[in-house]
Order: C-alpha cells, then sequence, then structure tokens
C-alpha cells in the first residue's frame, strides 16, 4: 500500500474517532466485541465495516426499509409471495390508540425503534406503564448515540399488528451478504422461555447447525429440526439479500407459514457477535465494500469522494 494512502485512511479514522465521543464510548463499552477499536478509513472487519456504513453509507433504503410501516409498501411491489402480519392500526401518538387495540390480540410497537412490543393479551399487561413505554420511544431519535443512520429520518409512528400465536412461533434471522446467506439465528419459546439454535455456512458451501451458543442472546438451545418453510426462507432472504451489501432479513415463521419481521442494517447496533472483529473468514471475506451504496453511487467532488475512490482500491 502507497504511504499516501495509509496516511490518507489513518487521518479519516483519527478525524472520524476525534469526532464521534459518544459512539467512542459505545464501542469501549463492548471490548469483548471491540478488542481494538474499528479501523474507519481502512475497514477491514465485519464490525469496522458495519462502523464504516455509519460514517459513509447513505443509502436512501436504509431510512426506507428500517421503518417497519414503510417496509410493507415496499415489500407489496416486490415479487416475493410474502407478506408482513396483518397491520390494522397506525397513528402519530399514543393517546390515539384506540381500545378496541387494546382489548383485541395485538402487538403495538413503534415503527422506528427496537425493544418497543406490546402484547396486548400478555397476562402481566400494564397499559399506563406500556403507554408511557411508548410515548417515550416515539420521542427519541432512534440509534443516535450508535450513529445508526437510517433511523434518523424516519417519522415516528406507533402502530398495530394481528398478533401471531407466540408458542410455536419462531423468529428467523438471516445475516446476508449479497445473495449469500451466512448465519441463520432462530428462536423460540420453549415451556415460556425463549431458546436458540445457531446455523451458519461452511467451507463446505452448506449451511449447518453451529452448537457454540456465544453469538445467542440464550443459551439455552432446542432441538427441534428445521421447519418445512426452511428452504424457502432462505430463497428469499438471498432475493432481498442481493439489493445490498450486507442486510439482515428477519423472518416470523409456524409450520410452512412465513412473515416478515423487519430488515436491519445495523445488527446489535453496530457489531456481528463472535466473529465480527476478525479480519479474516466469514463474514468479513463475505462483506464486500464495493457493492455497498457509497461505493456504487460516490459524490462527484469534495474530500469524500477522493477518499472513497482511493479506498475502492483495497476492497
Amino acid at each position: 500500500m502507497a504511504l499516501f494512502d495509509r496516511l490518507l485512511f489513518a487521518t479519516v479514522n483519527w478525524v472520524f474517532w476525534r469526532r464521534n465521543g459518544r459512539l467512542r464510548r459505545w464501542t469501549a463499552k463492548r471490548a469483548k466485541e471491540f478488542p481494538v477499536r474499528p479501523h474507519v478509513g481502512l475497514p477491514r472487519s465485519a464490525n469496522d465495516k458495519m462502523t464504516w456504513r455509519k460514517a459513509f453509507d447513505r443509502d436512501p433504503c436504509f431510512v426506507t426499509l428500517s421503518d417497519k410501516i414503510a417496509l410493507r409498501d415496499w415489500l407489496s411491489e416486490q415479487d416475493l409471495d410474502l407478506n408482513c402480519p396483518e397491520l390494522v392500526w397506525q397513528g402519530s401518538q399514543v393517546s390515539e390508540i384506540p381500545d378496541w387495540v387494546w382489548d383485541g390480540d395485538h402487538v403495538i410497537k413503534t415503527n422506528h425503534a427496537s425493544g418497543t412490543n406490546v402484547y396486548t393479551k400478555d397476562p402481566g399487561l400494564d397499559r399506563a406503564a406500556s403507554e408511557e413505554m411508548l410515548g417515550a420511544a416515539l420521542a427519541t431519535t432512534y440509534g443516535a448515540h450508535k450513529m445508526e443512520w437510517g433511523y434518523q429520518d424516519i417519522v415516528p409512528k406507533v402502530f398495530a399488528e394481528v398478533c401471531l400465536p407466540r408458542e410455536p412461533l419462531e423468529e428467523i434471522k438471516i445475516y446476508t451478504f449479497g445473495a449469500t446467506c451466512w448465519r441463520i439465528y432462530r428462536t423460540r419459546l420453549v415451556d415460556g422461555a425463549l431458546a436458540a439454535q445457531i446455523w451458519e455456512l461452511q467451507p463446505n458451501g452448506q449451511i449447518e447447525f453451529e452448537p457454540d451458543t456465544e453469538a445467542s442472546a440464550t443459551s439455552r438451545g432446542f432441538d427441534d429440526p428445521p421447519l418445512p418453510s426452511w428452504e424457502r426462507i432462505q430463497r428469499i432472504a438471498s432475493r432481498i439479500g442481493s439489493e445490498f451489501d450486507h442486510v439482515r432479513v428477519d423472518f416470523l415463521a409456524h409450520d410452512e407459514n412465513i412473515w416478515l419481521s423487519e430488515l436491519t442494517f445495523y445488527n446489535q447496533g453496530g457489531y456481528i457477535a463472535r466473529s465480527g472483529h476478525k479480519t479474516s473468514g466469514m463474514p468479513t471475506e463475505l462483506w464486500d465494500l464495493s457493492q455497498s451504496h457509497a461505493m456504487r453511487h460516490p459524490p462527484t467532488f469534495g474530500w469524500r469522494a477522493f477518499y472513497l475512490k482511493r479506498l475502492r482500491r483495497y476492497v
């Protein structure tokens, strides 16, 4: 690598971290996932590339498809034979939620944030506390401290959808890099507790069960074989993934029935558990930054244009 490029990339990296103290502190608190601070100027690992995405990739699709309501409009235009759970109501204020939504079997959530799901038939539901939580979420610019740019321009809304049976419903998250499905994270409730399986792409080209649960949100596993819709889910995820350099495609599934849950462009807020910090192997080598929106549609002038042109030689 030319000395000039080394200096350029080092300068870009230094300036980025100098200007983004909130993200620097968020990263420092996650030493396991970030044993070294991500190099934004010359991204090598998947976590580097995720941080680079935050800094430089302004794909307008990130905004549209991170919006859980707008996602439905996009999906209706795709030839995928796939739907989201039925949307029954939407509004801009929690106070607008009608009583029939609270009285029915629904999931209430916000369109721009994570962790806001309210199950109206939950035996322990506290309506007042739920309304307070949803109201706080609507007043928050989600992901700002982590630089999750795609959420910044979403107009916050609250909405309700038909609640699918929670047991034995599965949530299946597929990590795609282009059209390649790399990791499948499969969760479900077993006797009321969350259990998980992880499947990953192997060097032989097959996706196989991975007994290591380090990348899981729970240490509890389950032994059920893949659902009948397993192959179809992967085909759809591959089709959606082919539009991006990286996206996580989330499904809800039961037997042969599947629904699109959401698309995530900033996994876990900005890292891939267990292997995202590695500079070789998967998923790092699957993530082709030359297919990013920033590389395919670079600015025509200014320092960003110059930097991206120099970086293209090394990605």
